[in-house]
């Protein structure tokens, strides 16, 4: 018995990220075929709860490979099953509340405001402006649903999501939306948002702001934040295009599992308190009208185990690169830290997942003191002796009990899943270039002083706006 709680412990400790360690090493490495051949193998069935998370890593896998139309095509997929959950969460309250890891996973917060991000990205890379329009739209709906949550919330508005909108919108020619994006952008870097993924607001998205003031015809506007700046603006060179380059870099933070241990203190009346110091918990427990508290029973001093989640970061080699075009070094600008939203994100709603797993304790200690109870009622009715029967029922109960808390530990579980295919940071480069064919050196450096090379070739169009991505782990 002992071994098979083991067992399970063991499976149930293990997190997402280990659960599929073959594909994120592959994915590490820069071995996509691999990837999708691992994805190919593990496809989700219908009944799966982790689809959005393979739907999402296909569409990941294809988006770096720059295959458009399958990347499109999969986060199309993971943005219909986050939608169709949301109108089924009720489904999954009693799995949730016995089981985190049985409930349909449909994404975090900040997941599902990058699947829309990189469907933009996506379409703007494709040429398709009005589709990208659309996933804009889509942005600012979920945005709004961030900010309507209220300002309680660390994570309440999102700065390079904005700003992204506002490029979105500049794109297709509508530079009044396109302003009042850029300007809700460089608000909310002035604010929460700069605070929370600790980057000051990006001097590109300043100029845009700002550029955008004075093509829209507000020029007062336009006055006040290069004053508020210490800008001046920077007219478009009708003449150039513009390449956007967005350098996607590191690996984004992984879930991982905080066991929580909790010292049971029984007190008079019923009255139980478990208790965590060092987090400075302090949870109260009644047992039920009855119940007889025995001080030579072996597990009056109980120990119960609590599961929740965290995110833990991840390494990443290449810390710098910058762009060369026509002999001139152009610095990408800080714009996001996925890892700093990811956690924020889980703490906003760390009060639930901790309501949610003192509802798992509640019914387990109730399925445990009834079992206990029945043990040593079942003893007591088959002896005849009042004092033997009585030390053996506690014998039996103390052992029930036992048996009851091991087993509980073994399958108190968080859950560990998340997108872990989505980069760590993303830094944005601005620059104006004369039509047709462009050469693009990045340049950079690892940790270990290792230079990094890479050679872009862009097909500029005078008056219009090439996107370009990059990705380094």
């Amino acid at each position: 018995m002992i071994l098979g709680l083991a067992a399970v412990f063991l499976n149930s400790c293990q997190t997402y990220y280990f659960a599929n360690e073959e594909f994120n090493n592959a994915y590490r490495a820069g071995n996509f075929e691999f990837c999708k051949t691992w994805l190919e193998k593990h496809k989700p069935g219908k009944r799966s709860k982790t689809k959005f998370l393979y739907e999402a890593n296909l569409g990941m896998i294809n988006f770096i490979q720059n295959e458009k139309g399958e990347s499109d095509k999969a986060f199309e997929q993971a943005f219909l099953l986050a939608e169709d959950y949301q109108k089924k969460a009720g489904e999954n309250v009693a799995a949730l509340l016995t089981n985190p890891k049985r409930i349909t996973y449909h994404g975090e917060r900040y997941e599902l405001l990058m699947l829309n991000y990189f469907k933009a990205i996506n379409q703007l890379k494709a040429s398709n402006p009005e589709s990208a329009l659309i996933e804009a739209r889509r942005l600012i709906r979920k945005l709004n649903v961030l900010q309507d949550q209220g300002k309680k919330n660390t994570y309440n508005s999102d700065g390079f999501i904005s700003w992204m909108i506002g490029t979105v919108f500049e794109t297709v020619g509508e530079i009044n939306n396109a302003y009042i994006y850029y300007k809700k952008a460089f608000e909310a870097y002035q604010s929460g948002f700069g605070n929370l993924v600790k980057t000051s607001t990006p001097q590109q998205l300043k100029y845009d702001l700002i550029r955008s003031a004075y093509q829209a015809g507000f020029d007062a506007e336009g006055q006040m934040f290069e004053t508020k700046t210490g800008l001046k603006n920077q007219p478009v060179n009708a003449e150039n295009g513009t390449a956007l380059l967005l350098w996607h870099r590191g690996l984004g933070p992984v879930k991982d599992e905080n066991r929580i241990t909790f010292h049971m203190v029984k007190g008079s009346g019923g009255a139980i308190t478990f208790n965590n110091e060092e987090l400075g918990y302090s949870i109260p427990f009644f047992l039920p009208p009855g119940e007889n508290y025995n001080p030579n029973r072996f597990d009056n001093l109980k120990i119960i185990t609590m599961a929740l989640p965290k995110y833990v970061n991840r390494n990443w080699y290449w810390q710098n690169i910058h762009a060369k075009v026509n002999g001139q070094r152009y610095d990408f600008q800080n714009a996001t830290n996925l890892e700093e939203i990811a956690k924020a994100d889980l703490g906003d709603r760390m009060g639930r997942e901790l309501a949610t797993a003192l509802g798992r304790l509640a019914i387990k200690q109730a399925l445990q003191y009834a079992a206990t109870q029945a043990t040593e009622t079942a003893v007591k009715d088959g002896k005849k002796d009042d004092k033997k029967k009585n030390e053996q029922a506690d014998l039996a109960g103390s052992l029930v009990n036992l048996a009851f808390t091991i087993a509980n530990t073994a399958t108190e579980v968080a859950d560990t899943r998340n997108w872990q295919t989505l980069p760590a940071g993303i830094e944005v480069l601005r620059v104006s270039v004369p039509p047709g064919k462009q050469t693009i050196q990045l340049e950079g450096s690892g940790k270990d002083g290792k230079q990094f090379n890479q050679t872009i070739e862009l097909n500029i169009v005078k008056g219009e706006t090439t996107v370009h991505t990059v990705h380094t782990f």
